[in-house]
């Protein structure tokens, strides 16, 4: 290779630069190991590592002055041992000058393959991450409201881009789920922790999108009950049967009870608010009536499981007549099971498409949502349903079941 050495027993070669005379020992030197070795950090200590993640969130050309600055004190002798390791590992050709005495001194490093040699780090290819944002820029959303709000990303850095693109991404599956719930909730469904979002990413999410109109509630959580029960306080009572209608309940203010008064014979959960507020109305003297929003949220499970350890009973759940209203049945449902409680549904068997006022056709999403239902284990009625869906392509909307019901009874 012009001008280079012949590789020493490191594999290091040098390509000698402007060299003076040799009684002035002045000179420059490039020396470089054109055999990269991707999996050479494998075996570094950790404190090696991290130290060249600290340099390589920089660009390909570095000053030995600078890197030096950015380990500090304590680790100048990790930052020479690494630059030997750097060199050796074929990650970066290292320009050195000589002293007066002979001493060849680094000067500045550049990386030929910064972001193969950042992903061998763990850190994200930039190279990468440039072509996947430019990939997802032309993602359309189902909801227009998304699409927007994707828009506004344009001009920020891919990594931040493509975090909060998918942001949206779920909140799209969200919304398609039919879920409801706190912050913390959606963050769950979104990340597995509840606090997997940033708060940044909260802030830009406000900004650019009503959350509440999606399903995502910033505030208190409130279980709606209608029920003649008394939750027991170390200090006192709540009669929830006390008014015609309902009561909204914190997580706090359940967590606070330690005993409920006034047994119920059984609960009734009513996915649709209407036919919940009506049903409250006219619920016999011995039902509780509990809202479900949806698809159980978090906040919820907790709160009617802890009711029911305190009070249990049997449930009859109500749902949509629809592929998601399957999945709350049964999800809600669960709660009674793992305390080996008897539940069942109303208005959710096969023959309830045939007293639907109006249908809708199913959707692609709904039948995606058909198929991985059927292959789990569901009670025989619901899977009836199910399965009558799938050969007529139909499904319907709790009210309307409740309509009918309320012609009939004029009638």
């Amino acid at each position: 290779m012009d001008g280079w050495s012949a590789p020493d027993a490191r594999g290091v070669q040098t390509r000698t630069l402007d060299v003076g005379a040799r009684a002035t020992l002045k000179g420059r030197r490039l020396r470089r190991n054109f055999t990269r070795s991707d999996g050479a950090a494998a075996t570094w200590p950790s404190e090696w590592t991290a130290l060249a993640r600290d340099w390589f969130a920089q660009g390909a050309t570095m000053r030995w002055a600078t890197l030096l600055k950015r380990a500090g004190p304590a680790r100048v002798a990790t930052a020479q041992e690494l630059l030997q390791a750097l060199l050796d590992a074929g990650w970066i050709a290292l320009s050195e000058r000589r002293e007066p005495g002979g001493r060849w001194v680094p000067v500045q490093i550049t990386v030929p393959a910064l972001e193969a040699c950042r992903e061998a780090l763990g850190l994200p290819n930039r190279d990468h991450l440039a072509s996947d944002w430019h990939t997802a820029q032309a993602q359309t959303f189902g909801r227009a409201v998304l699409t927007e709000a994707l828009h506004t990303l344009q001009g920020h850095a891919p990594s931040l881009a493509l975090r909060r693109h998918g942001w949206l991404t779920a909140l799209d599956q969200w919304c398609d789920q039919q879920r409801s719930g706190t912050r913390r909730d959606f963050a769950y469904f979104a990340t597995g922790l509840t606090k997997g979002i940033p708060d940044a990413d909260w802030r830009w999410l406000a900004e650019c999108l009503d959350l509440g109109a999606l399903g995502i509630d910033a505030h208190t959580p409130l279980l709606l009950i209608h029920s003649p029960q008394t939750l027991i306080f170390p200090h006192g009572r709540l009669s929830l049967g006390t008014t015609p209608d309902f009561h909204g309940l914190t997580p706090a203010t359940l967590a606070a009870a330690r005993a409920v008064a006034e047994p119920v014979a059984h609960y009734r959960i009513i996915e649709n608010q209407t036919s919940f507020e009506h049903a409250c109305r006219s619920a016999a003297p011995d039902e509780a009536v509990i809202w479900v929003p949806g698809r159980p949220p978090r906040w919820w499970c907790d709160m009617v499981g802890r009711l029911l350890r305190l009070s249990p009973a049997p449930a009859v759940i109500e749902a949509d007549p629809d592929p998601y209203g399957i999945a709350i049945a049964c999800e809600a449902g669960a709660l009674w099971a793992a305390q080996t409680l008897p539940w069942s549904t109303h208005n959710m068997e096969a023959q309830a498409l045939d007293r639907l006022p109006r249908t809708r056709a199913l959707t692609e999403l709904d039948r995606q949502q058909l198929d991985s239902l059927l292959r789990t284990p569901l009670p025989a009625s619901l899977r009836d349903l199910a399965l009558a869906m799938q050969a007529r392509g139909l499904k319907g909307e709790q009210e309307g079941l409740r309509s009918r019901s309320a012609e009939n009874t004029r009638a």
